[in-house]
């Protein structure tokens, strides 16, 4: 099994940053990507196919990972998103870093991680040449918390939570009467024999998360035992802070969900 990644601290969330669009539709404002809703987008005016946005937070930082969600219609853009990052906010036609990321029609869901860079300012441009409009919706970018260094991982026995929360009514003759909406999915799973460091680390990331702040979660990065990576990968919330349990001297096991 590849080791499991959790990002949990999402730079674009803090309060400090400054989301800067190059333009921006005046009812899908930038700002909308820092909200967790994933009905809550940034959208170009109509008729501008085109979009950039710049991130700038405000110190230098730390990030190996982005990753995105798409809203609740659609992927936003044609093609792979660009991610930028730079010292300044300038010289965007031949940045200090640059990479794409390819988002899964299938799952809505995209990511891309890479060995750290620290840079003030990150940029992600996208186009939409068939739309009306350029989209997007949740965006991860940080560092991931992941244990692979030690080889601790998920424990066999975890399960994936699909969920499809459509309202259905039915009439007398038993006929249904269907208020479609977007499938959820999320995790149940258990760490074991974590070592005490371990387990600092990711009771200190269920603390700062608790079950308000959302995390994102990838199963099966490589494509190791799945048809395709994106398939277990969501971002949700903890249902609750999770309890975790000394089994043996300086070990921990803890069980934890990640829901919608």
């Amino acid at each position: 099994m590849s080791f499991v990644k959790f990002f949990h601290y999402n730079l674009i969330r803090q309060d400090v940053t400054d989301i800067l669009p190059d333009t921006e539709d005046a009812f899908f404002k930038a700002d909308n990507l820092k909200s967790h809703f994933r009905s809550k987008v940034y959208r170009t005016p109509d008729g501008t196919l085109t979009a950039g946005v710049t991130f700038d937070f405000i110190t230098t930082e730390g990030v190996d990972s982005v990753l995105y969600k798409s809203g609740l219609e659609s992927i936003g853009f044609v093609g792979d998103l660009t991610i930028k990052a730079n010292p300044t906010n300038a010289s965007w036609g031949s940045p200090a870093f640059s990479t794409t990321l390819s988002v899964s029609e299938k799952f809505d869901v995209g990511f891309v991680t890479f060995p750290e860079e620290s840079y003030r300012f990150w940029r992600v441009e996208a186009s939409n040449p068939t739309g009306d409009y350029v989209e997007l919706s949740k965006l991860f970018i940080g560092k991931h918390l992941s244990l692979e260094d030690s080889n601790s991982n998920i424990d066999f026995g975890w399960s994936w939570l699909y969920s499809d929360p459509s309202k259905i009514q039915r009439n007398r003759y038993q006929e249904r009467f269907i208020d479609k909406l977007p499938q959820t999915d999320g995790i149940s799973a258990s760490l074991k024999l974590l070592n005490k460091t371990e387990m600092g680390k990711v009771m200190d990331m269920f603390t700062t998360n608790g079950t308000t702040e959302p995390v994102w979660f990838i199963t099966d990065e490589g494509g190791v035992f799945s048809d395709d990576k994106h398939r277990f990968t969501t971002m949700g919330f903890f249902d609750r802070i999770p309890r975790p349990t000394n089994t043996h001297f300086s070990l921990y096991s803890v069980d934890f969900r990640i829901v919608p």
